[in-house]
């Protein structure tokens, strides 16, 4: 009795392992794409959305290794009072190497590192004259919330890098779930991100992204649709 049930248990596990680390279909793991993306970001006690775009190329340099490099956008009006209005457009490059632990199995984790730089371009409009003059404003950053006082015109440089542990999961034949966690710094001063997101091949070769990031500890969450194309 013991022999047939243990026979069963080899048998099950014959079945079930081919299931868990066969090539996985679905991810984009060791594929040469790029993708274009708009969002949305809200932050705490601001009504007003900021807009997002993002443009990355992604090339395999290994079977488990990936380089990626691109622009992250982002950009925003705001009335702050009567007299001032602030013109807001704030712009990344970056570059970044993801490695894939397991890449051809259905629970994939990986760990990415990626460095870059963010230009703040910020302007106050006055709709008066001198009415600006001797006003100092704070103001956050759109892609990442730091914060600048200002008077009329700000723009600055900053480098940032960041590490970042995740897991990419298949869950049907054309749809797979990512998270991960980001840890990065810039300015000297540290950050922590949660990204989510879910995907769904509409085509051959493309991939539509549906993705979710939290600035953990701040007030910026932001809402990304992605088009992931394989060239």
């Amino acid at each position: 009795m013991h022999k047939k049930n243990f026979y069963s248990l080899t048998i099950l596990l014959c079945l079930l392992i081919p299931i868990t680390i066969t090539a996985n279909p679905v991810s984009l793991t060791g594929k040469r794409y790029f993708n274009v993306s708009y969002g949305l970001s809200q932050q705490e006690k601001n009504d007003n959305e900021v807009s997002l775009a993002r443009l990355t190329i992604n090339l395999p340099i290994t079977r488990k290794l990936d380089l990626s490099f691109g622009t992250f956008q982002g950009w925003m009006d705001k009335t702050i009072n009567e007299n001032n209005i602030k013109t807001q457009h704030d712009y990344s490059f970056y570059i970044n190497s993801k490695y894939h632990f397991l890449p051809q199995s259905i629970i994939n984790p990986f760990v990415i590192i990626e460095m870059g730089q963010v230009i703040n371009d910020i302007k106050i409009d006055s709709t008066q004259e001198s009415s600006s003059e001797n006003t100092n404003i704070d103001s956050k950053g759109i892609l990442f919330t730091n914060t600048e006082s200002i008077n009329t015109t700000y723009t600055s440089i900053q480098y940032y890098y960041s590490l970042a542990l995740g897991e990419e999961v298949t869950i049907k034949d054309k749809t797979s779930i990512s998270m991960f966690y980001n840890l990065g710094s810039i300015n000297n001063t540290s950050y922590q991100q949660f990204v989510a997101s879910i995907g769904y091949w509409i085509l051959t070769d493309i991939l539509l992204d549906f993705q979710i990031k939290s600035h953990i500890n701040q007030s910026l969450t932001e809402y990304h649709l992605v088009s992931n194309i394989k060239f």
